[in-house]
């Protein structure tokens, strides 16, 4: 019994070693991407007829509704969370105040108001109009938003316009944009445009 256990032996012992199987490559899919995060902001007119919608994922949208029924849509990113949105209770009018406009470029002025009509931008106030000191690359220009004391930019009684404060190099005068339709810059005189 003792010579088997030898040859047993010296024939395990003297194998060749067979190399290490190949490692077996598996293509692995990359998991489906997530979609887009979609941010929606609403705004309803003041009697609550209409609802502004602005919409931002891939792409972006901004639409004014009265109850279930679409009046109008843009596509364009024109809007953000920050800014204060109003809509006239028959979707005919928006104004959109941007309270952290940034300078495009030295000689940019800032859009500080746009006014859009039936879908369609229609007026721009700059900081220019408006007579702020804007001399920075950012600035701020409204009272009640990014930290600025005072009342926050609301809706007129009724919803016939919208009131801000506006900070100029002088101090702090009120304004009022019309929601009726009329022509923004035509009551501009960079004093009170009341409605």
């Amino acid at each position: 019994m003792h010579r088997v256990l030898v040859v047993s032996l010296v024939v395990v012992g003297c194998r060749e070693k067979q190399a290490a199987p190949a490692p077996v490559v598996v293509p692995v899919e990359a998991p489906p991407a997530a979609p887009p995060m979609e941010l929606v902001w609403t705004t309803p007119s003041f009697d609550k007829k209409a609802t502004l919608e602005a919409r931002r994922s891939s792409t972006c949208r901004i639409s004014c509704s009265l109850g279930e029924t679409e009046a109008w849509s843009i596509d364009g990113c024109a809007v953000d969370a920050k800014d204060f949105r109003f809509v006239s209770g028959d979707c005919k009018t928006a104004i959109v105040l941007f309270p952290q406009a940034v300078r495009a470029s030295t000689f940019a002025n800032l859009a500080l108001v746009r006014v859009y009509r039936n879908g369609k931008p229609a007026e721009e106030l700059t900081d220019i109009d408006l007579e702020v000191d804007s001399k920075a690359n950012r600035f701020r220009w409204l009272g009640g938003a990014v930290g600025e004391f005072g009342d926050k930019p609301r809706y007129l009684p009724e919803g016939r316009g919208v009131e801000f404060q506006l900070i100029t190099p002088a101090g702090r005068v009120t304004k009022r944009l019309p929601l009726d339709g009329t022509k923004v810059t035509a009551n501009w005189d960079g004093g009170s445009a009341a409605p």
